[in-house]
């Protein structure tokens, strides 16, 4: 009995600590994640390279104006129309 009980409290401390660190480490995942879509946009243009670090990427990235354009209308997204579909960041 007292293995079954060791078991099922080690399992929920180490599920409590993974849930910790996950939750904590989600902002640095979602910088992360805009960092490496930035990067891509860069490499795209040829602006960087595949070995530029995020100081160089942000700074290349803070010199373009983002725009997104409607393919099927062919004109740039108001606020408006970004807010209504959800994108935030552009």
């Amino acid at each position: 009995m007292t293995t079954i009980m060791v078991a099922l409290v080690l399992c929920l401390v180490c599920s409590v600590l993974v849930s910790a660190v996950a939750v904590g480490l989600k902002p640095q995942q979602v910088e992360n994640q805009q960092l490496d879509r930035n990067k891509n946009i860069l490499m795209a243009a040829g602006e960087v390279d595949g070995t530029a670090n995020a100081s160089a990427v942000e700074d290349k990235f803070a010199d373009f104006e983002t725009s997104i354009i409607d393919l099927h209308t062919g004109e740039f997204m108001s606020t408006e129309d970004l807010t209504a579909n959800r994108i935030e960041d552009a």
